[in-house]
């Protein structure tokens, strides 16, 4: 835990840095979004996860449950995916698509990333 908290600081900072001297440092950057990855599709400390946990167990969704996440998650439990996965590789598509989307918009990426 002591370990992440380094590494998330060390990153607030290198990521300060490379916005106040206007450089696109890529190795920070990707640094930034592995440790996003992990922090977002490893978190089980939220209300919602025990939910999800069980719906994606069962496949018995309320019908409150979006569509695509009710066939996406049916389709990841076919083929043997379990909840950690299918929920990585959500937060994975997820981070890319908005990665991709932020660099192509924003000079400054770095900026973002101290936001983020």
């Amino acid at each position: 835990m002591i370990l992440i908290i380094i590494i998330y600081i060390a990153l607030i900072l290198l990521n300060g840095l490379a916005c106040y001297y206007k450089m696109r440092v890529k190795t920070i950057e990707w640094l930034s979004f592995l440790l996003l990855l992990f922090l977002m599709g490893g978190n089980t400390f939220n209300d919602d996860y025990e939910d999800y946990f069980r719906w994606y167990e069962t496949q018995n969704s309320p019908i409150l449950m979006e569509p695509a996440y009710d066939y996406v998650s049916s389709l990841f439990f076919t083929f043997g995916f379990g909840f950690e996965g299918f929920r990585f590789i959500i937060y994975l598509l997820s981070l890319a698509m908005m990665w991709v989307a932020i660099k192509r918009l924003v000079d400054n990426f770095h900026l973002i990333l101290l936001g983020y």
